[in-house]
């Protein structure tokens, strides 16, 4: 999302129904950061068409810290594309 943290992206989750383009979401379990909390991107994904949530495994360190594997996912989404 191209928008200032903490900002409205959208008025309401309904809209982001209207999507149409291919999305993976990235949700953490990462305790430490109770700012972004994994039901958040269970919620984007639940709101976006066709969405992909992608996580680490209970425990792990966080996905998006994975440069390896987060390339891995996004590459197959470009693929998809």
């Amino acid at each position: 999302l191209e928008q200032v943290p903490r900002s409205r992206a959208f008025e309401s989750w309904d809209e982001l129904a209207e999507l149409e383009l291919p999305a993976v979401v990235v949700a953490s379990r990462d305790e430490a950061d109770p700012g972004h909390p994994y039901e958040v991107g269970e919620r984007y994904a639940e709101a976006i068409p066709g969405t992909e949530l992608r996580s680490e495994a209970p425990g792990s360190s966080p996905l998006a810290w994975q440069g390896g594997q987060l390339s891995k996912i996004i590459a197959g989404l470009t693929a998809r594309a």
